[in-house]
């Protein structure tokens, strides 16, 4: 029996995940992408209002595409979350990037912001508008389909050269599994998660470090490299999510 009408906005991995896990909990679940030939998701921008003629009504909105505002894109999910209708519950796959420096110690959900990231906090603000939402900050995603330091550090080792890494290698290093993402996602909607609103930071309970973190990946593409900074300047800081461990308490996060 289909329980509910659940949209998501920018269905990447991630967002394709949260749908089977969606659908296996017998939702009806339309994705919807900026570009995309897949012939099961909706080709159209989320930014657009003309969007919502297409759509079936929603209880649930998932907005899972990446704001882009760092590398200089801004696709648009400020107003794309203005354009949802009211009354439906909204779940935002966000970013811890929104936080400043912390001299390497942990930061929770009240946390230090960085006041270049407004951009990325009122994506946040447009979402928490609706009432029943949730933003789950998230660090670096990990996963099988993020395979770009793997291909990076075979460049490096086939060059003879260093790996480099933003910032200092050795700062403190947050991620999460793209896994765990799209699980949380549907718990959001339908699960433990249903009755949280507000920010909740969605990290591994264990950092590790930039370094580390490298290095693992280096060794899982079958190389060794040297791990160099880029000299950029980055905050150093782990993301503490305690909120969200503890209503999880039973879950088992992958690396």
């Amino acid at each position: 029996m289909i329980r509910g009408n659940i949209v998501i906005l920018g269905c990447g991995s991630v967002g394709s995940a949260a749908a089977q896990c969606l659908r296996a909990r017998g939702h009806n679940v339309v994705g919807v992408r900026r570009s995309t030939a897949d012939p099961t998701l909706i080709r159209g921008d989320a930014a657009d209002p003309s969007l919502w003629s297409r759509l079936p009504h929603p209880d649930a909105v998932l907005l899972t595409a990446t704001p882009g505002l760092r590398r200089g894109r801004d696709h648009g999910l400020q107003c794309a979350a203005q354009l949802i209708p009211a009354g439906v519950r909204v779940v935002y796959s966000g970013t811890t990037a929104v936080y400043g420096e912390s001299g390497g110690r942990p930061v929770d959900e009240s946390g230090p912001l960085d006041a270049a990231a407004a951009p990325l906090r009122a994506v946040e603000e447009a979402v928490l508008a609706h009432g029943d939402a949730l933003v789950l900050r998230c660090p670096a995603l990990i996963g099988p389909t993020r395979l770009r330091v793997q291909e990076r550090a075979r460049a490096a080792a086939a060059a003879g050269l260093a790996l480099t890494v933003p910032g200092d290698p050795d700062r403190p290093f947050s991620v999460l599994h793209e896994d765990d993402l799209a699980w949380l996602l549907a718990e959001a909607v339908d699960g433990r998660l249903r009755g949280s609103t507000g920010v909740l930071n969605a990290a591994h309970p264990e950092a590790t470090s930039v370094r580390a973190y490298y290095s693992a990946q280096a060794a899982c593409a079958g190389v060794a490299v040297t791990i160099a900074s880029d000299g950029s300047d980055k905050p150093s800081r782990s993301i503490a999510a305690s909120r969200l461990h503890a209503l999880l308490p039973d879950h088992a996060w992958q690396r």
